[in-house]
């Protein structure tokens, strides 16, 4: 293990860390990496030097969201199952797709988090309820804006007074969208249920 400062860049630690790794002669290691050190470039540097690499894959990138797209349909099934192994009464789904990238094999892994969609979901169902209310109301709350914009539409009638209705088709688009899906993308692990249980791990060492 190595001491570090809080306050260094991810990309800094990253390089540090694998000059250090050179530096000892180390065999190839298992970087597990959270997201803010996901780059084409990264992966690149650490695929390149014969290591390997499990990281999340940001929401933001439109690959993720095709291949959700692509398992939706077929994720929950009885194979894809991954259950807690500190809780039996809790489970995820897990599905892998393989691709080979420009910086060699890798695998992608999708989970699906049913509990998580449903109290997602539920979080957002509360929260509109308050917007309604303040909406109807005329207190309006600044942080809840784009709730505002998103979700409702407001008009103003001289016989009826304000209305507000709830956008059906925005509130249908969260239901069905990306919440409780996530991905890891690793040249290390082809399995989604051990995959996970190595990220979920990095907390064993992390101290904050």
């Amino acid at each position: 293990y190595r001491r570090m400062q809080g306050n260094i860049s991810d990309v800094s630690t990253l390089r540090t860390t694998m000059k250090a790794m050179d530096f000892l002669g180390a065999k190839p290691v298992h970087f597990i990496l959270d997201r803010g050190f996901y780059s084409e470039a990264n992966l690149k540097n650490i695929a390149g030097k014969g290591q390997k690499f499990t990281i999340p894959v940001p929401s933001s990138l439109k690959w993720q969201k095709e291949l959700i797209d692509k398992v939706r349909p077929s994720i929950r099934r009885p194979a894809n199952i991954i259950r807690n192994p500190e809780d039996d009464k809790t489970f995820i789904y897990g599905v892998t797709d393989y691709k080979t990238e420009s910086y060699g094999r890798t695998w992608r892994h999708v989970y699906f988090d049913p509990a998580r969609k449903e109290q997602d979901i539920a979080s957002l169902m509360l929260k509109l309820r308050k917007c309604e209310e303040e909406l109807t109301g005329g207190n309006l709350a600044e942080k809840n804006r784009h709730l505002y914009e998103t979700y409702f539409t407001v008009k103003e009638t001289p016989k009826r007074g304000r209305k507000v209705s709830l956008d059906e088709a925005a509130v249908d688009a969260y239901i069905n969208g990306y919440s409780g899906f996530w991905l890891f993308l690793t040249n290390a692990e082809k399995d989604a249920s051990k995959a996970r249980e190595h990220y979920n791990r990095r907390c064993d060492i992390e101290f904050t």
